[in-house]
Parts: C-alpha cells; structure tokens; sequence
C-alpha cells in the first residue's frame, strides 16, 4: 500500500493510498519533486531473489 501526504497552506492535510499487486523493493524506493510534480519510482521485488533449487531424484 502506497500512503502520500501533503502540507500545504493553513495546516490542511491530504492524504491518498494505493494498493500494488506485487510486492515492492522499498528500499530501492525514489521520490522527487520537480516543477510541481511529485515523482516517486517504486520497483517491484524480484520473485527469484530469495528461491532455491531443489533436487529431483
């Protein structure tokens, strides 16, 4: 789930959330705020990285 929040002007608070159908790297995570835009750069986690092979006798 994905939470934002934005201050703006007399204290007023925004809030948006949204849901991702893959798991997310969050450490990997970027965000930048240019010409009023807010960009954020969330990638999804490699389904391999933590799999192991199994021998089939």
């Amino acid at each position: 789930m994905l939470v934002m929040k934005r201050d703006e002007k007399n204290d007023v608070e925004y809030v948006s959330t949204g849901n991702f159908c893959c798991p997310v790297d969050i450490e990997k995570t970027d965000a930048n705020y240019e010409n009023g835009l807010l960009l954020i750069d969330i990638p999804l986690k490699d389904p391999w990285e933590k799999a192991y092979s199994v021998a089939i006798h």
